[in-house]
């Protein structure tokens, strides 16, 4: 008997991650080294004792918990918890409890093993704020496109299209002054550049259109 308590204990001994035994009662069989280390408690204590005499009352009762659920539904269960270390600083872990059952098929205990994942939960929340760290910076960089295109826009409608309006006009006013006694030569050059002129100011209003549609601020 000493000889296959003694195997088990070596093989428990030989996972790096918080492994035990227990009766169908919640009562320690079996721990491992990295157990008795996490609960800072010795084999002795720790033998024949139920979770709630080892670990605090509070976290005592929700092992208790999850061990009546292993035993009752003789199922396995997985799950991620978060509680107190030794330093008391939060870290999370992985913990798994299966049933054993005996030789007629009736659960007579279970096994349980607890991983830290604290640097892994810890990875995953800096992925996330690194994300969102992204997602802002991106929403600020297509805010200042956005700003930068509308004032873009403006100055084009507002300072371009004036000034060639005004060309406009100029030319329309010379094409007057020149009246009848404009030679022919003269008078297809100023419609030439009026027509330049017109197709201008249509090119700056499209520019300006598509820098900035309507239809942005119309949905703000």
């Amino acid at each position: 008997m000493d000889t296959y308590v003694d195997l088990q204990r070596a093989i428990l001994n030989n996972i790096p991650d918080q492994a035990w035994l227990k009766d169908a009662g919640s009562r320690y069989i079996l721990v491992n080294d990295a157990f008795m280390a996490a609960c800072g408690r010795s084999e002795a204590e720790i033998l024949g004792s139920t979770p709630d005499k080892v670990w605090s009352a509070e976290w005592g009762q929700v092992y208790l918990g999850t061990d009546r659920a292993v035993v009752t539904s003789g199922i396995c269960h997985c799950y991620e918890e978060c509680c107190p270390g030794r330093d008391g600083s939060l870290r999370w872990f992985e913990t798994i409890k299966m049933p054993i059952r005996g030789q007629g098929g009736a659960v007579v205990g279970t096994v349980g093993i607890s991983r830290d994942i604290t640097d892994r939960k810890r990875s995953e929340q800096e992925l996330l704020e690194s994300r969102a760290q992204l997602r802002e910076l991106s929403a600020y960089l297509q805010s200042v496109r956005e700003a930068e295109r509308t004032r873009i826009s403006r100055e084009l409608h507002d300072e371009l299209g004036q000034s060639l309006t005004a060309l406009r006009l100029g030319l329309n006013f010379i094409e007057a002054q020149q009246g009848s006694d404009a030679g022919d030569a003269c008078r297809k050059h100023l419609q030439k550049l009026k027509q330049i002129a017109d197709s201008t100011v249509d090119a700056v209003q499209r520019i300006a259109a598509d820098l900035r549609p309507p239809l942005l601020d119309e949905l703000d």
